[in-house]
């Protein structure tokens, strides 16, 4: 099936935290404590609602069939060492039935040509040390770990940046 993948609205909130929340169970069992991934899906709806309200050009919905089924957000990156020249995924996420049925990869094409147009070839992302699975899409996606970590504020659970200079 072909995703479809367009800018999120207020409207979508309620999904994009279902999304989240079911994700985060999902991918994160094991590596945070559940405790904490409990009191952030508690809280996804709220912080959805006030991220929403003004998007621009950053937060998207990831659609089959007029069903959102993922999520993402990109933008310049934060990071000091690369800010200038790095575009950044800060979050993919898909709901858990999703995953493993080249949803990811139609995704991530999405996104690398959203980045090619806003006139980027280089890609950054943060990603939990111990998500192997992320870890191997992400590799296969054409990403490379760079050497940097930092804590992830979840629990000991650190981030590892991955790097893409794209050839398009």
């Amino acid at each position: 099936m072909k995703i479809d993948v367009r800018l999120a609205n207020t409207e979508d909130a309620s999904i994009i935290a279902d999304v989240h929340a079911k994700s985060w169970s999902f991918a994160y069992n094991g590596i945070v404590p559940e405790e904490i991934i409990d009191r952030f899906n508690a809280r996804w709806q709220m912080i959805w609602d006030k991220m929403l309200v003004n998007n621009v050009n950053s937060h998207y919905v990831v659609i089959i069939d007029g069903t959102v089924i993922g999520f993402l957000t990109i933008a310049v990156s934060r990071d000091d060492d690369i800010k200038d020249s790095f575009y950044e995924i800060i979050g993919l996420y898909l709901a858990p039935d999703y995953i493993g049925a080249g949803n990811g990869k139609q995704t991530m094409e999405w996104i690398k040509n959203e980045i090619k147009n806003r006139g980027y070839n280089k890609i950054s992302l943060w990603v939990l040390e111990e998500n192997d699975r992320a870890r191997r899409f992400y590799e296969k996606s054409g990403f490379i770990v760079d050497g940097k970590y930092k804590p992830s504020g979840l629990a000991d659970a650190r981030e590892v940046r991955y790097i893409c200079k794209c050839a398009w």
